[in-house]
């Protein structure tokens, strides 16, 4: 699906998300209607937000929006850009956030404001599939079902995600442009098959260091997506917090054509708002990755991140000064107008620019 047309991809992941939305619509109503302490409102009451580990949640909450930003790299294969982006990121973000809240509530009230943190406690993951079986077992199986596809759900669209980056680096001279190549869909085929390979290389030589060793058993579902799912909400929310503060940057040089509040008052509290929650999941690391006691892990998974961050930043210094026009993207919309027309705009440098915007 990765070397295809988005098309088939969006085809079997509306089927597999609509099957996910209607499970979890029939769980929200049996809890509902099971409700043991009745139905209220004690599930959500806001003094409770603010415990201890509440950096956990954070983490857990952004987690669980990952992807939500990833319209734009699916610009050049759609008709109308520029409207088709927007709409679909803040409908993603206004159906994610109320589906999710609806979904925890019922969820509370079937199994019981008074006993849900106990269950959890005990229970873990599986408190949804042994409460179902309490009511339905051939429920449960269903839901198990369609866990395990919602997990394939969020493969194949992060495989997409990343194809697409790689095409995108590679066509700009950020990486070996060999990876810009296409089929005859547009789908970025060679950023496919390196995201395939990467994953494999992963996953397996994640598995092969636990064998044997002093480590254990390291299962890729427990250790491998618990630590790297952590790293990764923290270093989306460090990003959005970086890219708060260079909006504001940008916005100073050129605070024409825009208002107060999309020059200074919203990229402001994006800024300070993701700041605060990257320094609590930073704080709370040690018991989002399962740790009793201090661990290198603390250090060692957001490190990658932050890493990963300058290394960039020194590579794009480097590219400045040897291949100008390889770097001209890290420069921002300045550079746009100076790049010499494409006899092909609708695959390379126009659409890129819009993306990159």
């Amino acid at each position: 699906m990765g070397t295809h047309s988005v098309d088939l991809s969006a085809k079997v992941l509306g089927v597999l998300v609509s099957l996910e939305f209607l499970i979890v619509i029939v769980v929200g109503v049996l809890g509902l209607r099971t409700a043991p302490d009745g139905v209220s409102l004690e599930a959500l009451r806001p003094g409770d937000f603010f415990t201890q580990g509440v950096g956990v949640l954070l983490a857990f909450g952004v987690a669980a929006f990952m992807g939500f930003e990833s319209g734009a790299i699916y610009s050049e294969e759609a008709k109308d850009p520029r409207r088709t982006v927007s709409r679909a990121t803040f409908i993603a973000v206004g159906v994610i956030a109320v589906f999710y809240a609806f979904s925890a509530w019922t969820l509370a009230m079937g199994v019981g404001p008074g006993a849900i943190n106990e269950q959890s406690s005990e229970l873990g993951p599986d408190l949804l599939f042994v409460w179902l079986a309490s009511i339905s077992p051939a429920l449960s199986e269903c839901a198990n079902l369609l866990f395990i596809t919602s997990i394939l759900a969020a493969l194949i669209a992060f495989h997409n995600a990343a194809a697409r980056y790689f095409f995108a680096l590679g066509r700009s001279g950020v990486l070996p442009h060999k990876l810009a190549s296409s089929g005859a869909t547009g789908a970025p085929v060679a950023g496919s098959v390196t995201q395939s390979v990467l994953a494999l290389i992963v996953v397996v030589g994640f598995a092969s260091v636990g064998a044997g060793s002093s480590l254990g058993k390291m299962f890729p579902i427990v250790t491998l997506f618990t630590w790297l799912t952590n790293a990764a909400a923290f270093g989306l929310v460090f990003l959005l917090a970086v890219t708060s503060v260079a909006i504001l940057a940008w916005f100073v040089r050129h605070p024409k054509g825009h208002g107060v509040i999309t020059r200074w008052v919203a990229p402001a509290l994006a800024a300070v708002g993701l700041g605060t929650v990257a320094a609590l999941i930073l704080l709370n690391f040690d018991l989002m990755i399962g740790s009793d006691q201090p661990s290198a892990l603390v250090f060692v998974m957001p490190g990658i991140i932050i890493a990963s961050g300058v290394f960039g930043l020194v590579w794009g210094e480097i590219l400045l000064r040897r291949r100008p026009d390889a770097g001209l993207a890290t420069k921002g919309i300045d550079a746009v107008p100076q790049r010499p027309a494409d006899p092909h705009p609708s695959h390379t440098n126009t659409s890129q620019d819009r993306t990159l915007s």
